[in-house]
């Protein structure tokens, strides 16, 4: 039958209604070539490889370009009559199309057909292009100029002490489906947008790991050249909520946080150089002079996820929020390792305090736990260890009341009344020293966080 002289429409139902396998004859328009492929050159893989066509006759086999056509007699297609024509009688150049299966997965097209390939079904040629380069290094096939397929950079974020986020920059509100990724240098992906919130979840696990392994890289060559003491144990970017007095609510700020040795560090953009941790633009607290509290779900100030509190001895209190609740958590575990580890190096604090109307001097030790000491007397009135301590209250101004288990192993409690001037200092102290001993009955948690 032939299609040469019925309209589109017609065509397409003759072969609708043609049944299950059709054998068609084609032919190669050479004229028509540069305008179909001008649009798809970019499309077409660089590879190529001359893919043989059998047809009836195991000796006539071709090389077939990525279209499937035929180079042949451009003047008129040859047309067989029907589906009847035996193989004997087929065109050299005919091909036989399996039939579709519209209701087949993707993965079956990777199926091997010898009938149309030509190879074993081990083997998966790749079809000549005529836009790739050809491997003997031509420029053209068949007169039609060859292209070179690349990929065009439209931009590119430096992964090196970035951060990725799905948050509206400054504010509380999470993008549907997106995600953004910003780097140190100020550039950034622009809004990147995923309807599969499975590819979605892949690409930003993917990304997020990679940025936490180069700037733990970043984060190892820098401690290169610091000294023991002052060993960088974390660093990433966090969200800090500010407040502004003429809005009713916060923005939302990236801040570099750090653990350096015995400092927080905060930063408005990330330390390059050793000598960029000092400086008017670094905000830094002691770890045993700040206290990191995760803030639980039902005390958000806004729709931000994963905050977390940092409060000092001066009474200054910071708002952070988290991309992840990994993230938080990670954050917190190398904050208990960095106080663990200064604690131990700090060994002891000492306040003055009054107890029982008698000026005496406080003293929180990190292998004998807690001490007191009279200024009138050599000896101590107390030592307790810190698995003794029970209980603490105080009054918010100057008064702290210890209960203690004592004897130890027994359910006695004694309570001992101090009264000091410098209260939140000590409170802070007690804090870290009780944390770090904490952490530090786990050598194996201890360790895991090493950057070097």
């Amino acid at each position: 039958m032939s299609l040469a002289n019925v309209t589109h429409d017609e065509a397409i139902n003759i072969l609708r209604n043609a049944g299950p396998e059709v054998i068609l004859t084609v032919k190669h328009y050479r004229s028509a070539a540069p305008f179909l492929l001008k649009g798809v050159r970019q499309l077409i893989p660089e590879q190529e490889q001359n893919m043989d066509l059998v047809d009836g006759n195991s000796n006539n086999a071709t090389s077939a370009p990525a279209s499937g056509l035929e180079p042949r007699d451009e003047r008129t297609p040859s047309i067989p009559s029907a589906s009847t024509t035996s193989q004997s009688q087929q065109h050299p150049h005919q091909k036989f199309l399996p039939p579709f299966n519209a209701s087949s997965s993707s993965s079956s097209t990777a199926q091997c057909d010898s009938r149309i390939r030509g190879t074993s079904c081990g083997s998966t040629p790749v079809i000549d292009s005529p836009c790739s380069v050809g491997s003997d290094g031509s420029l053209s096939w068949n007169g039609i100029p060859r292209v070179k397929r690349k990929w065009v950079d439209v931009v590119e974020v430096p992964l090196m002490m970035a951060y990725i986020t799905r948050y509206i920059f400054g504010t509380d509100k999470i993008r549907p489906n997106s995600f953004e990724v910003r780097g140190m240098n100020g550039s950034h992906t622009g809004v990147v947008h995923s309807p599969d919130l499975a590819v979605l979840s892949h690409w930003i696990k993917l990304i997020s790991d990679y940025i936490i392994a180069l700037t733990n890289v970043k984060a190892a060559l820098l401690n290169r050249q610091l000294s023991s003491n002052e060993q960088i144990s974390y660093m990433g970017w966090v969200a800090e909520g500010v407040l502004n007095s003429n809005q009713p609510w916060q923005n939302w700020t990236p801040r570099f946080f750090a653990l350096k040795g015995i400092h927080v560090c905060v930063f408005d953009k990330p330390p390059i150089e050793a000598k960029d941790w000092n400086g008017s633009h670094v905000q830094g607290y002691k770890t045993y002079e700040a206290m990191f509290r995760i803030i639980k779900e039902s005390e958000n100030v806004d729709e931000r996820q994963h905050c977390f509190l940092i409060q000092t001895t001066g009474g200054e209190s910071r708002y952070f929020s988290m991309e992840t609740r990994a993230d938080l958590l990670r954050l917190e575990s190398a904050w208990h390792r960095a106080v663990c580890f200064t604690i131990a190096d700090l060994g002891s604090k000492t306040f003055h305090v009054v107890h029982k109307n008698l000026p005496a001097a406080f003293t929180i030790d990190w292998t004998d736990g807690f001490l007191l000491k009279s200024f009138a007397s050599p000896n101590y009135h107390f030592i307790y260890a810190f698995s003794q301590l029970k209980s603490s209250s105080d009054d918010g101004n100057s008064t702290l009341k210890l209960e203690f288990v004592d004897p130890p192993g027994t359910r006695e409690l004694v309570e001992q009344v101090l009264i000091c001037p410098k209260l939140q200092d000590l409170l802070f102290y007690m804090h870290a020293f009780l944390t770090a001993k904490v952490a530090s009955l786990d050598p194996v948690f201890l360790n895991r966080g090493r950057l070097s």
